[in-house]
């Protein structure tokens, strides 16, 4: 399983679950993306370093899985739900669409659910989710000239 433990804060447990880590490694979150979510906390005086780090797939899958058809059973899903219990984060961060289909499974979709927190009951323990875009979806956004 993946995940970046944090360091001790006296500010608010944060969790980040992204989809799947950087091809090849053990890295919860590639360069780029890593590097665009530690911006966004920094602009906010919040240090990555201070947050759980983890993601869905213990591997890249090769594609990007789409929620519907994915076997979470399959993934390291339940092992992430488990250092989320033990962590107990004040707030968790979904980044796109497998991991908030993952925690919230009636989910219309990362579109509809983006900036929308929810409480969810995680190995019986209420957590509360905020789900976004994935950092992956600004770099893939184009502009039509």
């Amino acid at each position: 399983m993946l995940i970046q433990h944090p360091t001790k804060t006296s500010q608010p447990k944060v969790a980040i679950v992204s989809d799947y880590p950087k091809k090849n490694t053990a890295i919860p979150l590639a360069d780029s993306f890593y590097f665009s979510v530690k911006k966004m906390l920094e602009n906010n005086n919040y240090s990555i370093q201070s947050c759980l780090v983890t993601s869905i797939c213990s591997q890249y899958p090769g594609y990007d899985p789409k929620p519907s058809a994915f076997d979470y059973n399959k993934s390291s899903a339940h092992e992430v739900a488990n250092a989320l219990v033990e962590y107990q984060p004040d707030v968790v961060l979904l980044l796109g669409n497998l991991s908030l289909s993952f925690f919230k499974h009636d989910s219309s979709g990362i579109n509809e659910e983006r900036g929308s927190p929810f409480k969810a009951a995680v190995n019986g323990v209420r957590l509360l989710f905020l789900p976004t875009y994935h950092p992956r979806r600004i770099f893939m956004q184009f502009q039509l000239s």
